[in-house]
């Protein structure tokens, strides 16, 4: 089966109608205020994706991108399903301090109605043990993490 791309969404090369992609801005109603979470952790979501996912690199790379294996695809899934104008790429070992969680909501006011994407700087703790462990205090893990939600 051929992939279809187009401004709606993407269909899926294994014919999974399931599983095929509607872009949420083009949904009746369109996209209410405020953020979502978007996690990736092994038995815990509320939604459910039944498909081996590549793992980034080679893995990842070996498969077409419109392959429900494909990382690329199920990622563009998952951020499918949100309902919010903001969506945010949380990763299942990430912690937020009440800093951070006061930082987050002061965004609501501090970027009102302008459409950017958000870097965050966080410090990497990582962990050789359970009793011992190295946290990056130097900022190096600052990647974009939060992100309008359309076309753009």
């Amino acid at each position: 089966m051929n992939a279809i791309r187009n401004p709606q969404g993407l269909t899926n090369l294994e014919g999974h109608t399931d599983f095929d992609i509607t872009w949420p801005w083009n949904r009746p109603g369109g996209l209410r205020a405020g953020a979502t979470a978007v996690l990736r952790v092994k038995d815990e979501t509320q939604a459910s994706y039944p498909f081996e996912v590549a793992r980034a690199g080679a893995e990842h790379l070996g498969q077409h991108e419109l392959s429900v294996h494909s990382l690329s695809y199920f990622y563009n899934w998952c951020f499918s399903l949100v309902q919010t104008r903001y969506s945010w790429k949380w990763d299942d070992d990430m912690v937020l301090t009440t800093e951070g969680e006061v930082s987050l909501s002061d965004l609501t006011w501090q970027i009102g109605g302008v459409q950017s994407i958000i870097r965050v700087p966080r410090h990497g703790l990582y962990l050789d043990s359970d009793s011992h462990g190295y946290l990056d205090l130097g900022l190096r893990n600052a990647e974009e993490w939060g992100y309008p939600v359309g076309p753009d």
